[in-house]
């Protein structure tokens, strides 16, 4: 096939899918449009391995505006969440999450997580789906093709890019306005969007803001931490030339700040007894530029190319405003204590692809290279002043930690991955052949600075220097133009992330100390998956069994017992866990007129998941998987198109599994639960569009398992998890 006739049955893919006000489209071959999570756009259908493409319409549609609405949808996803101040803290597929999973946002990647202590913690800073275009989701082990951090899986998100926004709507220039409301925390949006083309260039602009309050919790009494929160975005893509050789650039703005009154924590047991008052002020900013260039087929058959640089600036300032009453002896008077942390991450990048397509011996091959090249610098600071009420002395020593001090020192990493791939497929059968290999080196530099000294003199921070192979097999059977089944074997690594291979923990007042570990080895997986997807123009279904053993996992500060010598308790990160997770995912989606004439304006959608996993170091279940989920959805349209209304069912099977730690409090269960939502959209007008939806229409009381996993069963805290009860959700968005 040509290259023209890709391109051409890729917009047309895209047109058909993604026009502003269908609520509703047939699953047409070219409905399942191509795929960049193999790293090569290829139509879904072709793709080895399990993959999730969730379309702005669908985005839209739903009501989704993060990626936690997303996992509530799709199979093995979930997004961790603290209600009590910080927010999202990652994302987690098949039960693996953290800094384990790669994200990227037009192929940046999104900073690291890092959290200590009960006052500090820095999240990834999880995209708005707003300006997305379309979010795909590549499940298991993808260190082949995306290097470190993909040892669980990538999702990738892509914003609208103007050329491609403006052709929807046929014309040179469009503009949209959007507004909305979400019940569960009475937050408000705003969304101004335009774009214009010439023939040498194309630009858009977006501008979107939004401010609420606390979620709602049906808390038993304990009700949500209040606070207020604004979340600003803006975006600049401008692209050059068109045809085979455009040249993009773009730079994203999103800053996310909020402040909490931590009430729930007011007098609890242990450190917060005395508290009477603790105020949380929470800022995070980050700023990503990148200029993107491709090269199409050229007359001497050189193949396609692609580069894109990037350079992003992500910062995170959280301060702390605690109140403390007296209590005596050991505190004689009242205290006010002020934290502040920062976290900076510098990341700036080079991806170089190449592609080539021919033949050789009765074989077509499709060749793949490519390379990455990644340099970033983590910067961490904690600082507090504690001051004796009504007037007495400020002291920056508290709680037997000396401030201002770093956790870890200035880390600067260099990350270069190679990679290789050949699909190979005989011209006249039906199997298709994909073998690949990555070869990473990954370099960890501490900068060690007066202030990592001032508190950690006796530890001597090392260099990092880290070597992985990982390849990739896969095989694919078409046993029809519309079936495929498919088999893969993957290998994934993560490098020893900067936190765990120098620690910053030195207090011999306390008789503890951590100690670096230069030997630490790589995180690594070997999964393997067998599966089939169909796809018609009325039907996609997909199942997948999946396999992964994971090794060499990382466990922080583990405890070495007292040191002979200076007699104090040792901690160091080391290389011991490991971990099984197997299971079973499937997806169908239908249209209904096939089986009856009075379905005809009717479809549906199933989506399935059961997961288990074993740590198998400890021989004991694996705490990080969610219990099994199904949803079921029917969705209805008008002939005209012009309304559609859909109706979802979740049912969430209930986390019994649980591994408790040795002499100590059982951790939290989850019951099982059912949800019911709705959502539905009415065009009014040409231009118009409203679109409204119910949530949790039976009020059901639930938690999540993702949010209260590793809290003790007697937490008092745990009524902050439950979730809205009832809440509506609408969206006006007009376009021209």
């Amino acid at each position: 096939m040509s290259n023209s006739s890709t391109r051409n049955r890729s917009v047309c893919a895209a047109v058909a899918l993604l026009t502003p006000w269908v609520s509703h489209a047939e699953f047409t071959p070219e409905l399942q449009t191509v795929t960049i999570t193999s790293r090569a756009e290829r139509p879904l259908i072709e793709s080895i391995g399990t993959v999730s493409l969730i379309t702005a319409n669908e985005l839209d549609f739903s009501l989704q505006q993060n990626l936690r609405d997303v996992a509530a949808t799709e199979p093995g996803i979930a997004v961790r969440n603290d209600p009590g101040r910080f927010g999202f803290e990652g994302i987690a597929i098949r039960g693996i999450g953290g800094n384990r999973v790669a994200v990227e946002v037009d192929g940046v990647p999104l900073s690291k997580a890092f959290a200590i202590g009960n006052y500090s913690s820095a999240g990834r800073l999880l995209p708005d789906l707003t300006l997305a275009e379309r979010v795909e989701i590549l499940r298991g082990p993808a260190s082949a093709l995306y290097g470190s951090d993909a040892l669980g899986g990538v999702v990738s998100v892509s914003t609208w890019r103007p050329r491609r926004w403006l052709d929807l709507r046929g014309e040179s220039a469009a503009l949209r306005a959007t507004v909305g409301f979400q019940g569960a925390d009475d937050s408000r949006r705003a969304l101004i969007q335009a774009a214009a083309e010439t023939r040498a260039v194309a630009a858009m602009i977006a501008v979107d803001r939004t401010t609420g309050s606390e979620t709602q919790s049906e808390g038993n009494g304990l009700g949500p931490n209040p606070r207020d929160f604004q979340s600003d975005s803006a975006l600049l893509r401008l692209e050059f030339g068109n045809g085979d050789h455009p040249l993009e650039a773009g730079i994203a703005f999103d800053r996310f700040r909020q402040t909490t009154d931590v009430a729930a924590l007011v007098g609890q047991p242990g450190r917060f007894a005395t508290t009477t008052q603790l105020l949380g002020d929470d800022e995070s900013k980050r700023t990503t530029a990148f200029l993107a260039y491709s090269l199409g087929n050229d007359a001497q058959g050189w193949g396609r190319w692609s580069a894109r640089l990037f350079y992003t600036d992500i910062d995170t300032l959280q301060l702390s405003d605690e109140q403390r009453r007296s209590a005596p002896p050991r505190q004689p008077q009242p205290l006010h204590i002020e934290r502040q942390f920062e976290f900076q991450q510098r990341l700036a990048g080079v991806k170089l692809l190449g592609e080539r397509s021919g033949s050789a011996w009765h074989f077509e091959h499709r060749v793949l290279w490519g390379l990455d090249y990644l340099d970033s610098r983590i910067t961490e600071q904690r600082d507090g002043l504690q001051t004796s009420l009504p007037s007495g002395p400020s002291t920056q020593s508290i709680l037997g930690e000396s401030f201002p001090l770093r956790d870890f020192p200035i880390s600067d990493t260099r990350e270069i991955g190679l990679f290789f791939e050949d699909e190979i497929r005989p011209q006249a059968g039906r199997w298709t052949l994909r073998t690949g290999v990555r070869i990473d080196d990954t370099r960890l530099e501490p900068r060690v600075d007066a202030l990592w000294l001032t508190n950690n003199r006796n530890l001597a921070a090392v260099r990092v220097a880290r070597r992985a192979l990982s390849p990739r097999v896969g095989w694919s059977w078409s046993v029809s133009p519309q079936t495929l089944l498919f088999a893969q074997y993957a290998h994934g690594f993560r490098a020893p992330p900067f936190d765990d291979v120098n620690i910053g923990l030195d207090y011999p007042a306390f008789g503890v100390r951590a100690i670096p570990n230069p030997d630490l080895q790589p995180e690594r997986s070997d999964g393997i998956e067998l599966g089939l997807r169909t796809e018609s123009r009325r039907l996609y279904g997909s199942i997948s069994l999946f396999a992964t053993r994971y090794r060499d996992l990382i466990e922080s500060k583990v405890n070495l017992g007292r040191d002979p010598v200076s007699g104090l308790t040792l901690f160091q990160s080391r290389n011991i866990a490991a971990a099984e997770i197997y299971g079973v995912e499937a997806d169908l989606r239908a249209e209904l007129g096939d089986w009856s004439a009075a379905l005809e304006q009717w479809s549906a959608r199933v989506t399935a998941t059961l997961t288990e996993g074993r740590d198998t170091h400890a021989n004991q279940p694996l705490n990080a998987i969610d219990p099994a989920r199904v949803t079921a959805s029917a969705r209805y349209r008008l002939p005209s198109d012009r309304a559609a209304i859909e109706l979802r069912i979740t049912g969430v099977a209930a986390k019994t599994d649980v591994a408790d730690p040795p002499a100590s409090t059982p951790l939290a269960r989850t019951g099982g639960y059912a949800t019911v939502d709705l959502s539905g959209q009415i065009k009014l007008g040409e231009r118009t569009a409203l679109r409204v939806g119910a949530n949790n229409l039976l009020d059901r009381s639930y938690r999540e398992w993702a949010d209260v996993r590793g809290r003790a069963a007697d937490d008092p805290l745990l009524p902050l998890y439950q979730l809205p009860g009832r809440n509506f959700a609408l969206n006006l968005d007009w376009r021209y």
